[in-house]
């Protein structure tokens, strides 16, 4: 996935027009459309802005696509070889995150261009102005493609909840950035259950009632230190498998949690296979 803020408004003009040009050569590619508008203070748009950048580089880094971050009301994705839902669930999570964060007027637009090259070219005629020359040729109708099973589920029910014939493996993710965690809960979404924490304070009183096999921290939280937390869970159950997560890779840094009791390290940002990896060495994992 290339990630494009230099000139994107001219190299989005250029990708409608070429759609407009040849729409038989878009089957397969899906684009979501992000509108940010009547945001309350620039710092929000540019909150949602790197939230969305942060999300589309770590769920379609290996996606074929392009991101086009014109300005807040404008940040275009088209790629392929993905799915529908998944476009879908990334556009609902921005959305959910921005009305977390009391910026409530965002939302998305989806297009399967092997079936609405028409209503893609359209929607961006009627809705960014230098485009408003681009017309579509009349083309040959496909049949409609029904995206009626796709339609989304509460977040905490579709995204991160084991299937109840299965039992899974427990797992208490303990992170501040509601990014990370959403990347965390997609990524882990069929390999167990999963509980998550905001702060140190909450992660103390989740390790105890919910019992996890397996701990990821963070080492930086907004009211304790990750290492603080770790120190008092070990202290109370020298066995617990905790990994911590921290963006300082130093060796330094990992030798102190080693020292402190954690069972692992993974360095942000991190691959889904580094969470994988721990999940399978826990001992207690099912």
């Amino acid at each position: 996935m290339e990630i494009i803020t230099e000139d994107a408004n001219v190299k989005l003009a250029s990708l409608v027009f070429a759609v407009n040009k040849s729409p038989e050569s878009w089957d397969g590619w899906i684009c979501l459309h992000i509108t940010c508008s009547r945001l309350s203070s620039s710092e929000d748009a540019q909150k949602t802005m790197a939230n969305t950048k942060k999300l589309l580089e770590s769920c379609l880094k290996n996606v074929e696509g392009h991101s086009f971050f014109c300005d807040p009301s404008n940040i275009l994705t088209i790629c392929r070889n993905t799915s529908y839902v998944v476009l879908q669930e990334i556009g609902q999570h921005i959305c959910d995150l921005s009305q977390t964060e009391d910026t409530s007027h965002v939302y998305f637009n989806m297009f399967d261009l092997t079936y609405q090259t028409q209503n893609f070219v359209d929607y961006y005629n009627k809705h960014t102005e230098p485009l408003q020359a681009f017309h579509l040729p009349e083309v040959q109708e496909k049949q409609a493609i029904n995206h009626s099973e796709d339609m989304f589920s509460p977040p905490e029910e579709k995204l991160y909840k084991a299937p109840d014939n299965k039992e899974k493996t427990k797992v208490l993710l303990v992170e501040d950035d509601p990014v990370t965690r959403w990347i965390v809960r997609n990524a882990l979404r069929d390999e167990c259950d999963l509980t998550t924490a905001q702060d140190g304070n909450k992660a103390l009183s989740l390790y105890t009632s919910y019992q996890p096999d397996i701990v990821f921290l963070d080492i930086n939280l907004p009211d304790k230190s990750g290492m603080s937390v770790l120190t008092w869970i070990i202290e109370h159950d020298p066995g617990a498998y905790i990994v911590m997560f921290s963006s300082d890779d130093h060796l330094s840094t990992m030798v102190k949690t080693f020292e402190k009791g954690a069972k692992g390290f993974i360095a942000k940002p991190f691959r889904k296979e580094d969470l994988l990896h721990y999940l399978e060495c826990c001992p207690t994992a099912h």
